[in-house]
């Protein structure tokens, strides 16, 4: 991390809870209730729960005690899943969703270290790869090792 806020909890700790959660309720209790000390991100779903899997890009607020700045992604692959409600604050990724090391929602808001060039010459070959509609898509951009 590029810092570390004071009497926070680490994400190890925070990812220990998670193995409690039964739902994505509880979840986005937990996540708005246990302040973290350096940014994170979570990706997951729930056995009871098919229609989405979730991602979350999770970061320290410094500007107000106990409060973590949370983005909320949902990734569907079907239209016909997506359940908006009024006040659901989320973003939504159909089919799949790549996610790098760095911020890509919370990018604005959280002063964040340079990206590790590994990093970013993978996320420079998903997109020239393109788009994932299959496991063969998948197992290429999982096996590919061209940079």
């Amino acid at each position: 991390p590029n810092f570390v806020a004071h009497g926070r909890l680490p994400r190890q700790i925070i990812n220990r809870a998670l193995l409690s959660v039964k739902n994505e309720e509880e979840l986005d209790k937990l996540i708005h209730a246990s302040p973290a000390a350096y940014g994170f991100c979570i990706n997951g779903g729930f056995i009871h729960q098919c229609n989405y899997l979730l991602n979350y890009e999770i970061g320290p607020n410094l500007n107000i005690d106990n409060e973590n700045y949370i983005s909320k992604c949902r990734i569907i692959n079907n239209e016909d899943n997506l359940e908006k409600k009024d006040d659901d604050e989320y973003s939504t990724a159909f089919n799949y969703l790549i996610h790098y090391n760095h911020y890509e929602r919370l990018d604005k808001v959280i002063n964040q270290q340079k990206a590790l060039q590994s990093s970013h010459s993978r996320w420079k070959r998903g997109q020239e790869l393109g788009e994932i509609f299959n496991s063969k898509d998948a197992i290429c951009l999982l096996g590919d090792y061209e940079n």
